[in-house]
């Protein structure tokens, strides 16, 4: 939670730290400590991010305080108990729950554009997990063809990538994609219950998360042989042409720019290659 100060924002967190005599400690199997492993305590926390800590059973308090004379503002999507609790708030100290959704619209709005922009930690981190993703490509890669001869290759190719997002970094980012033939033609192939065979293609799209940050990845067709995976240019060239000579996807840009710019580089490769007229 941000509050305004003399000296700019104060940041406190606030969260249940662990506690060895509420039921909770057995009984809940998703933060119980028995059966999850041991949480922070407030101090472990404050000293773990730098923030200031405080137990998650005074936030509603202090949403409510100076309520009627403080605009509080919310991502309504991040937590819908929290959301709820906040409206029932601002209903109790008489604020326009209407021209209070539409500041938490407006919050939603300056927080979705302050990412367009990265900082010097945000950058390396997202330079960290395509090198993991990379890591995962070449061990895709060189298993390919034990793929294509246990069966089932787009579940081994799930998997052998899984095994290095999850050592590498944290875990995936998202579902990985690994559609081979005819399954690459599907957009978000998911399954990955398929055979890979060779001279077939097989497009994947899978993308490590390295710690919390989810990088942008690409697809890398290649063949089931084991050669190695030389992406389409018209890929490379969809995410070079935004930032190319025209300037579209420098700062000021639209998103409509840079998607327009990547759509026309895709098409002309097509239209070469006569997938479409």
């Amino acid at each position: 939670m941000l509050e305004p100060t003399d000296a700019g924002p104060a940041a406190t967190l606030y969260f249940a730290a662990r506690s060895r005599t509420d039921p909770e400690f057995y009984a809940d199997a998703r933060y119980g400590e028995m059966w999850v492993g041991t949480r922070e305590s407030l101090a472990e926390m404050a000293a773990l991010t730098g923030l200031a800590c405080a137990p998650i059973s005074e936030l509603p308090a202090a949403l409510a305080k100076n309520l009627d004379a403080v605009s509080v503002r919310i991502v309504r999507t991040a937590d819908a108990d929290l959301t709820v609790t906040l409206d029932g708030l601002r209903t109790e100290h008489a604020v326009d729950v209407v021209q209070a959704r539409v500041a938490d619209d407006d919050l939603l709005v300056a927080l979705s554009e302050q990412r367009l922009a990265k900082d010097d930690f945000e950058l390396a981190e997202l330079r960290a997990a395509c090198a993991a993703t990379a890591v995962g490509f070449e061990a895709v890669v060189a298993d390919l063809p034990e793929a294509v001869r246990r069966g089932r290759g787009e579940r081994w190719v799930e998997g052998i990538f899984g095994l290095h997002a999850r050592h590498q970094g944290n875990a995936i980012g998202y579902d990985t994609i690994a559609a081979g033939g005819d399954h690459a033609n599907t957009l978000h192939w998911i399954r990955n219950d398929g055979e890979l065979r060779p001279a077939t293609c097989c497009s994947w799209t899978p993308g490590s998360r390295w710690t919390r940050s989810t990088p942008p990845t690409s697809p890398a067709p290649c063949r089931s042989q084991g050669s190695s995976p030389r992406p389409a240019p018209g890929v490379h060239g969809s995410a070079r042409g935004p930032t190319g000579r025209d300037g579209r996807g420098a700062a000021g840009s639209e998103f409509s720019d840079v998607h327009a710019a990547a759509v026309a580089v895709i098409a002309r490769h097509l239209e070469e290659r006569g997938c479409c007229r």
